[in-house]
C-alpha cells in the first residue's frame, strides 16, 4: 500500500471515500475560532495544525482496522506503521501549536516593548522640553541683566549715585549760628 491510498506519507492532503470533508471544516472553524488568526502566518498554521490533526485520526483509525482485521487498505500484522504516522503528525500539531504560540508571544512582547518605548519617548519630549524651557528662561533672564547693566553704563555717573543712594534732606531747619537781638523792655514799653 502506498501513501496516495491512505494519505498518511506525503502526495499532499486529501479526503478519502469514507471521510467527510464538513467534518474537517467543522474542525478549522473550531481552530480558527479558538485561536483567532490575526495574520497569513498564523492562518498557515492553524491549517497545519487542522491537517496534522486531521491526519493523526486517520492513523489511529487504521490502527484499529488493522487489529480487527478490517483494513481495506491493507492487512498487515503490525500496528506499529500506523502508529509511526499517529506520531509524525501528533508532532506536526504540536509544532504547529508551539510555533503558533510563541509566535503570539513574540508579537505581545513587540506590543508591550512598542508601548513602553512610546512612553519613553514621550518622557524623554517632556524632559527635553523642560530643559529647553530652562534654557529659555535662562536666556531671558541673562539678556535683562545685560540690558540693565547698559542702561547704567550710559547715564552719567552723577546720575548713578543719585538713583543708586538718594541724598537726605533733614526735617528740621538750620539754625543760625548769631543770637537774634531780644529788644529791652524799655523798648517795649515805648511802643
Amino acid at each position: 500500500m502506498n501513501n496516495f491510498r491512505h494519505g498518511l506519507a506525503g502526495g499532499g492532503f486529501y479526503f478519502l471515500d469514507e471521510e467527510d470533508p464538513e467534518q474537517y471544516d467543522n474542525l478549522l472553524n473550531a481552530l480558527m475560532q479558538e485561536h483567532n488568526a490575526d495574520t497569513a502566518t498564523e492562518l498557515i498554521l492553524i491549517e497545519k495544525m487542522a491537517k496534522s490533526h486531521w491526519l493523526a485520526q486517520r492513523a489511529i483509525k487504521f490502527q484499529t482496522l488493522t487489529q480487527s482485521g478490517d483494513n481495506p487498505y491493507e492487512t498487515i500484522d503490525e500496528v506499529s506503521k500506523w502508529a509511526r504516522y499517529q506520531n509524525t503528525h501528533e508532532r506536526n500539531f504540536e509544532r504547529g501549536l508551539n510555533q503558533l504560540l510563541k509566535l503570539r508571544e513574540h508579537k505581545t512582547k513587540e506590543q508591550i516593548g512598542f508601548e513602553s518605548l512610546k512612553a519613553r519617548e514621550a518622557e524623554q519630549i517632556r524632559k527635553e522640553a523642560e530643559e529647553i524651557r530652562k534654557v529659555e528662561k535662562h536666556q531671558a533672564t541673562v539678556e535683562r541683566i545685560h540690558a540693565s547693566t547698559e542702561r547704567l553704563k550710559q547715564t552719567p555717573k552723577r546720575q548713578q549715585t543719585v538713583k543708586a543712594e538718594p541724598e537726605l534732606t533733614p526735617l528740621q531747619p538750620e539754625i543760625a549760628s548769631e543770637p537774634v537781638a531780644q529788644p529791652a523792655p524799655e523798648e517795649k514799653m515805648a511802643a
